[in-house]
């Protein structure tokens, strides 16, 4: 929470925050933190697993032009938002990809240090990577793709993803250095001894 409110968070123009029917106690306290810093507080009335991350989508995309998704386990660099839309555009310029087939990720997993070596680098433009895939822990993208990612990830969450990208010949792109850290050490996919991490955060 440290670093997200330090980040350019306030360039957003609606700021999205979904508890997933948390009953643990601490999490009262950093509602109200996040709250009195602008944040739009939800609380789902019952957990929804991972599919919350569908109704994350939908609580802002009404209002927002571009989507940022952010997990709960991530540390991010304090000038997050205003480089991954920066980056948006150039990739969007030099690779002459449509909004509706171009996902970005501020997080450049290391595959020698991802689960089962995935997110492989197709190629490597300087600033920023083509990847085979991405993982669910960060998102940018247009509103023009919201369909596509949300019928994707309610069919097989993040790997759902990218299949739809592959089938629609869309492309992932990775920022470089890293914006995002994953920090969380267990999750649905993540083990101590095992869980992707940025090569270059």
């Amino acid at each position: 929470m440290a670093s997200l409110l330090a980040s350019d968070y306030l360039l957003a123009s609606t700021r999205v925050l979904l508890d997933d029917c948390s009953d643990h106690p601490v999490m009262h306290d950093i509602f109200a933190q996040l709250d009195a810093a602008g944040f739009d507080v939800y609380i789902n009335p019952v957990n929804e697993g991972a599919q919350s991350f569908v109704t994350a989508i939908s609580l802002s995309s009404d209002q927002s032009d571009f989507i940022c998704y952010l997990d709960d386990d991530v540390a991010i660099k304090p000038d997050l938002l205003r480089t991954l839309h920066q980056s948006y555009l150039t990739i969007e310029k030099d690779q002459a990809v449509p909004r509706d087939k171009l996902l970005l990720t501020g997080f450049h997993c290391d595959p020698d240090h991802s689960v089962e070596g995935r997110h492989a680098t197709l190629v490597d433009y300087g600033t920023y990577v083509e990847k085979f895939s991405c993982g669910g822990v960060s998102y940018f993208f247009h509103r023009e793709l919201i369909d596509t990612v949300v019928s994707a990830w309610r069919r097989d969450l993040d790997w759902g993803v990218v299949d739809a990208m592959h089938q629609k010949s869309g492309k992932i792109f990775a920022i470089k250095p890293s914006l995002i850290e994953h920090i969380g050490e267990v999750g649905l996919h993540s083990m101590p001894e095992n869980y992707d991490r940025a090569v270059d955060f």
